[in-house]
């Protein structure tokens, strides 16, 4: 047999408890993660359920948590810092240079250079 109904959500109800005084009970309806279902069938647990918050800190090691945009914009300005510094340095000593490979064509290398700085990306 189907079930008919219809979901809403949003709402909340309040209950008299006191005419006289004219006091209110406010009651909403609360839910769990695990009852919360997005649009693609997964529920709230599912996707957040491993997240365990937000940090600042740029040495935490906890897979759970996630950087937030603070420390992710600090972490960015120490590596426009560092690359600053090395470009500095490559343009004064000119001593080394950067090579752009991917993981085959570093592994291809007969010899590495080590003057030689290898960025390597993936497609």
């Amino acid at each position: 047999m189907a079930i008919n109904e219809q979901i809403i959500t949003g709402r909340k109800f309040r209950k008299c408890i006191d005419v006289a005084n004219r006091v209110w009970l406010r009651i909403s309806f609360w839910t769990k993660a695990s009852d919360v279902e997005f649009d693609d069938g997964k529920t709230l647990q599912q996707k957040l359920g491993s997240f365990n918050g937000i940090t600042d800190s740029l040495t935490a090691n906890d897979a759970k948590a996630a950087l937030s945009a603070a420390a992710g914009k600090e972490l960015n300005d120490r590596l426009e810092e560092l690359s600053k510094k090395v470009t500095a340095h490559v343009a004064q000593t000119n001593d080394l240079s950067f090579v752009v490979v991917t993981q085959a064509q570093y592994d291809a290398l007969p010899n590495k250079d080590a003057k030689t700085l290898y960025f390597i990306y993936s497609n």
